[in-house]
């Protein structure tokens, strides 16, 4: 089976998401440039996320995406 390539990041954020510290954040700019993407185009699939409840949105300088639950 064959996933869209938006798909397969958004899996590899989610990942790296879940290997936070409880609480801890990463911006979506931080992941692009992890993962060695457009950050407007990492972005845009992680707000969807943040949507479906996947994950949270975090304000301010240390705010970023996280998982909206635990991992576990």
């Amino acid at each position: 089976m064959k996933l869209p390539e938006s798909t397969e990041w958004v899996l590899h954020a989610t990942t790296s998401l879940a290997q936070l510290g409880p609480g801890g954040t990463a911006s979506a700019a931080r992941l692009a440039e992890h993962y060695d993407l457009p950050a407007a185009y990492l972005s845009k699939q992680l707000q969807a996320l943040v949507r479906a409840g996947v994950l949270s949105a975090v304000t301010g300088p240390r705010g970023g995406f996280r998982l909206a639950r635990p991992a576990d």
